[in-house]
């Protein structure tokens, strides 16, 4: 259908809108509305390309480490007023993604491998000193 709204805005000049919307079987109003909103699109598409813009020069700015809370919040600042979840679906689209954190390795007393809740190296060390017979206390 996009089509023939297409075609009679390409031919509109030549042909009276009248005889190609007769032609083609489409409303006039349906073709009239169609034109009216299509303006409508191609400016919010301009403003939309005018958002991505900025999105994006504050994501390098960055060092492209910030997310959509972060981005949100420094074109709050900017004095642009947009939604959050706005912001996210825009990067989302534009492939503007930051790194995941790293996992950072456990801490523990003993070795990397025991957990902090059993932490069972202690023991195995003091069986091992006892097994040896190497004095435990010192006095």
């Amino acid at each position: 259908m996009k089509a023939k709204l297409a075609f009679i805005s390409a031919h509109g000049s030549t042909y009276s809108i009248r005889l190609l919307c007769a032609v083609l079987g489409v409303a006039r109003s349906w073709f009239h509305d169609w034109q009216a909103s299509d303006q409508t699109r191609s400016s919010e598409s301009r403003a939309e390309a005018d958002l991505v813009d900025q999105i994006r020069a504050v994501f390098q700015h960055s060092g492209e480490r910030y997310g959509a809370p972060r981005i949100h919040a420094e074109l709050q600042a900017n004095g642009v007023r947009i939604a959050r979840k706005w912001v996210a679906r825009l990067m989302r689209d534009n492939g503007l993604r930051p790194p995941r954190r790293k996992k950072r390795p456990p801490i523990t007393a003993g070795t990397a491998t025991a957990s902090p809740r059993t932490c069972s190296s202690a023991p195995s060390r003091l069986i091992a000193r006892i097994r040896s017979g190497s004095p435990i206390l010192r006095m």
